[in-house]
């Protein structure tokens, strides 16, 4: 089992990366 703090570090790092990818499309989508 994972423990909480490193689910919740999981999630933070999976947000950044989905906003990195989505600015990105946005940019290159112009």
């Amino acid at each position: 089992m994972m423990k909480p703090g490193k689910l919740i570090q999981s999630i933070k790092l999976m947000e950044i990366l989905m906003s990195e990818i989505y600015y990105t499309l946005i940019i290159k989508g112009v």
